[in-house]
């Protein structure tokens, strides 16, 4: 893919935490309902898991920052792809498994997972810095 693609890819990847963050952050308690339909939740787990909304959002922030330069800032993608890779797909996948997390709850699993190929992808394929007319 092209640099320009690649910055695009990113400020995709900016907006699906966006839209995975403000829900968890504006209505923490009907978006732990959605995720974890039979599990109760504390006051304590719903600042909990209001805090880890805000994380989301800070990290679609870093997303954005990699689009805007795809060659300094690439060490938030190694932080994305292990974040979405341990938390989301292996976690949610698990409690998915065990009975505790949604069908939504994996499906957005699932999209962070396709994600994570995609970092993987752009940290093995695109140059650590900008390719020189000499170094062709």
């Amino acid at each position: 893919m092209s640099e320009r693609s690649w910055s695009r890819f990113f400020v995709v990847a900016a907006v699906w935490n966006l839209v995975i963050a403000v829900p968890i952050i504006v209505a923490p308690e009907w978006s732990y309902s959605l995720t974890y339909p039979d599990e109760g939740a504390s006051d304590a787990v719903l600042a909990l898991w209001r805090d880890f909304g805000i994380t989301v959002l800070l990290i679609g922030l870093g997303y954005y920052l990699v689009s805007r330069d795809l060659y300094r800032n690439r060490g938030i993608v190694i932080v994305g792809l292990l974040g979405k890779l341990i938390i989301d797909v292996i976690g949610i996948g698990w409690r998915y498994l065990d009975g505790m997390a949604s069908e939504v709850a994996l499906f957005a699993a699932a999209v962070d997972a396709v994600f994570v190929v995609a970092f993987l992808v752009f940290l093995l394929r695109f140059p650590d810095r900008p390719v020189q007319a000499s170094d062709a």
